[in-house]
Parts: structure tokens; sequence; C-alpha cells
């Protein structure tokens, strides 16, 4: 499991370990900046460059992250290599360790320039700002990032691409474009939201030495799983039968979107359900008869008397072990009466997905509807929106929702006293009460038709287990991401598909022997 921290949760424990620990700051800056020259080292012995001929570029501001970075041009130095060190900002301004870091290098003779020199570097280092920026970078800094931008070479951030916000990923103005980014002790959000991965590369934690006090106690932070998935897959009973391992109706689908409904539904069986059946029209019986032979259907006419139709889903819900509702069934009005009569008789937990979320942001009657059974059948209720069906649910834009993603997940979980699965480019899960999770499974190739579809489906087979539901719920969102990689592999992000999705989970979960 890896924490994920904020800029302020972050500064308390440096400050905690400084101030109350003891333990120096330079001391912590020696080990970053190690940090920061092993992950180089590295990059020039992998690329067969020599040491004695490595241009390398660091770039430092006046602060503690500039002080990390003249900490790095000394071990690089002492490595051979040949490294010009740029020095921004007012000198009265500098922090003391950026002070005393200067120095050293020039005891050392090492030159300290203001200004980029026109020239080739086989390695840019960014050291300019560390998690704390919240203004845009002008003036010097914007032109300093503009030209390192431009540069050919590998680029290297220092705890967090400069411009980049720390808890958002948000770009202040402009950002630096690292393929690396090396940070300490704990991962940051911004590092994984908003714009963040375009420009943190490949993100390298590394300990150095900051104490973890009162994380754990206070659980403020996010985290995310970063195990193996037979790790963490249920354990499956050797014992057990198709009726054990959960049961789960999926009412999905409607014309020209049957699709949704074949996906939801062979995900749930990749996921490990024992037993999945679809309410849908009876036109459709033999699409399923065709594509999917296990599934069990619960089929209705078109003009079937509503006193039949609510009598076959009080039937139908009485068998069920969880419920997913919304992969394309539209938004009319049977679409509506067959989620009010599904909420009037579902007492096990709830997956609103897709179109039910539609409906459920226009029509105050379904969400009176939705609160009132939850609360009298204590069941749970899991909201999966992407960032626009997540504006429409809270009445935000998209870029409220992109600036503060876990914050909107958390007005989510609170309003419909959920679990609330809110679906980008990385995933955030919330629920009153518990720790927040990051997904940092997945890939952008994963942007296709279906992918939601076939993640509702994961989400009701997880939900139809006993056990801790919101960790169920998490581990199917990490399946999702992890089958979408290994998806990915097979493929290539450009030509992945749903259906590559299913295969990748079907294929990811053979390590456990129980499984």
């Amino acid at each position: 499991m890896k924490k994920i921290l904020t800029a302020n949760q972050m500064k308390d424990l440096d400050r905690y370990t400084i101030e109350e620990i003891g333990i120096p700051s330079m001391v912590l800056m020696e080990r970053a900046a190690l940090a920061v020259f092993d992950e180089i080292k590295s990059y020039i012995v992998d690329t067969n460059l020599k040491p004695s001929k490595t241009k390398v570029l660091i770039v430092c501001g006046g602060g503690n992250n500039g002080a990390d970075g003249m900490a790095v041009a000394r071990l690089l130095y002492n490595y051979g290599a040949l490294v010009q060190v740029i020095l921004l900002g007012d000198e009265e301004k500098y922090s003391e360790e950026c002070k005393k870091q200067l120095y050293i290098l020039q005891n050392m003779g090492m030159s300290v320039g203001a200004q980029i020199k026109d020239a080739e570097y086989d390695i840019i280092v960014d050291a300019m700002f560390g998690i704390g920026l919240k203004r845009s970078l002008q003036d010097q800094y914007y032109e300093c990032v503009e030209s390192m931008n431009r540069m050919p070479g590998f680029k290297v951030a220092v705890d967090i691409p400069s411009g980049l916000d720390t808890d958002t990923g948000i770009v202040k103005g402009i950002a630096f474009k690292a393929d690396m980014t090396v940070t300490f002790e704990f991962l940051k959000r911004g590092l994984f939201l908003g714009d963040g991965p375009l420009y943190s590369g490949k993100v390298v934690c590394r300990e150095i030495g900051i104490m973890h006090v009162d994380l754990d106690a206070t659980h403020k932070y996010l985290y995310a799983f970063d195990e193996q998935i037979p790790q963490l897959l249920p354990y499956r009973n050797p014992n057990g039968n198709k009726g054990t391992f959960g049961k789960v109706y999926i009412y999905a689908g409607s014309k020209d979107t049957m699709g949704a409904a074949l996906l939801c539904a062979k995900s749930a069986f990749s996921a490990g359900a024992g037993m999945v059946k679809v309410l849908c029209a009876k036109e459709y019986d033999k699409l399923f008869l065709e594509r999917i032979p296990e599934v069990m259907l619960s089929c209705y006419e078109h003009d079937v008397d509503s006193d039949v139709l609510e009598q076959q889903i009080q039937k139908d819900l009485h068998w069920a072990d969880s419920v997913v509702v919304g992969p394309g069934i539209g938004i009319d009005k049977l679409a509506l009466d067959i989620l009010h009569l599904i909420l009037k008789y579902a007492k096990v937990p709830m997956v609103f997905d897709a179109d039910a979320l539609n409906i459920l942001a226009t029509n105050v009657g379904l969400k009176q509807d939705l609160l009132a059974t939850s609360k009298e059948f204590a069941r749970d209720l899991i909201l999966t929106p992407h960032v626009g069906e997540l504006g429409r649910l809270l009445s935000l834009s998209t870029t409220e929702i992109k600036e503060k993603a876990y914050e909107c997940a958390t007005m989510l979980s609170a309003l419909y006293h959920c679990i609330a699965v809110c679906k980008d480019a990385k995933t955030v899960v919330a629920k009153e009460g518990q720790i927040g999770y990051l997904n940092l499974s997945g890939n952008h190739g994963m942007a296709t038709a279906g992918s939601g579809d076939v993640l509702a489906g994961i989400i009701g087979a997880y939900a139809a287990l006993e056990g801790d539901l919101y960790r169920n719920v998490l581990k199917a969102v990490y399946l999702h991401g992890c089958a979408g990689d290994y998806a990915a592999e097979m493929v290539g992000e450009r030509a992945l598909m749903a259906s590559h999705i299913i295969e990748g989970v079907q294929q990811i979960q053979k390590g456990n022997k129980n499984a």
C-alpha cells in the first residue's frame, strides 16, 4: 500500500521530523540528494554514458528544493560529470540551507551561474520549487522552464515538477515537463491528478527518513494499492458452489446499446461471480444465448403489465447478492420505472452507473426514493460517475471537478451516503469515515467505449461477496486498472478495447491457486 499526501501534510511531517524529533534538515537534504543522484547515476549507466562526458544542467531556486539541487550537483561533480548549476532568485531571500549548499559548492570551486547558457545537455534537473508553490511561474522562472522544456535531454524533477500544483496537478502557467520525478518519503496527489501524469513522467518515491507520525491515527492521506493482483483476490472456498461465489443481478442495455449489457455481464463472470442474471427486453434473449450462454435472463415484453413486471423484479431481487443498474439503459420512462421498482425491492449492495446516474441527476423523485430505500433497507450504495456525470450530480463544472477531484468525491459520498467511485484518468474513491483511495493502475488506452461497463460488472461481482464492501470495491477498481495495463501490453494503448480489458481480468487472476 502506498500513502499519498497533500503539500500541507508533507510540510507538517517535515517540520515534526526536524523540530520535534531533532533530525537536522541538512541530514534529510543529503538523503534526498543521494536519492536523486542514485536515479541519475542509474540512467547514466543504463544508457552507456560516460560520467566524464555527461553534461548535466541543474536549475535551482532559492529555497530548500534548490538546496537539494545543489547537493545533487556536488554528488554528480564528484562522480565525474560535467555539471552546470544555475541559481535563481533574490540572494537576500535564500533559505539558510540554500546558502549553506551554495557555500559548499563555492568551496569546491564549482561555478554557479544565474542564467541558462545556450548549450546541449544530456541531463536537465529541475530544482526550482518544491511542494509549496501556489502561485503561477512568472518572469525568469517562466523563461527558464520554457527554455528547459525546449532542450533535448533526459529531464528530472526534484520532488515535484516546478509549476505543477502539489495537490491538484493543475499547471500554474507553465510547468517543467519531466521524464522522471524523484519524490521523497510519500507520493503527492498532484503527481497523478489533473495534468500531473503529463508532467511527472516516471514517478520514483524514495525514503529519506521523514517520520510517519500520526498518519494512521488521523487518516489524513489517500492511499493506493501496489500489490500484485493475486495478493488481493478474495478467498474462494474450495468447497463452495456457484451460489456461494456471488449472484449478480444486472439491469443494462436497450436498443442500440446491448453491447453495454454484454460487457457488464461478461466482466462480472470474469471477476469471479458464480451466477449472473440480466434483466432485459425479450427481443435480446438470443443475443445473450449466442454471446454469453452462461448468463441467466429475466426477460420482459415492451408492453408488459406493470404489476407483472413488478412481481418479476421482486422475485429476481430476492435471489441477488448485488445489483448493477445503468449501463446502456437509456433515459426514457421505462428505464425510470424499472429503476424505481428495483429500488423498492433491492436490499443488497447496489451499483448505479452510466444512464442510471444521468436519470438520478435530473429526477428529484428518484433521488428521494434512492435515499429513502437505502436508509430503510440499510442497503449499501455505490455510485460510479465519470467527470461529466459527477458534474451533473453535484452541479459543478468539469474544471471545478478537475481542480478538486477527491474533495468532489467526498461531497458525492456525503450527499448520497454512498461509496463514490469517481472515474477519470486516475479514479478516486471516497466513503464517509474511510481513508480515501487514489487508483494508480490503468492507462489512457482505457479511455474507450465500454470500459466503464466492464468496471461496473467487476464492482458488481465484488459487491456480491462477503467482507468489507469498501475494500472490495477498491480491489475491483484496482483490478480493472491492472487488467487494462495487461491489455495495453498485449495490444497497445491505441488499439485497446473494452473486450481486451475483460481478457486482462481473466489472465491476471491466474496467480491465485484458490481463484
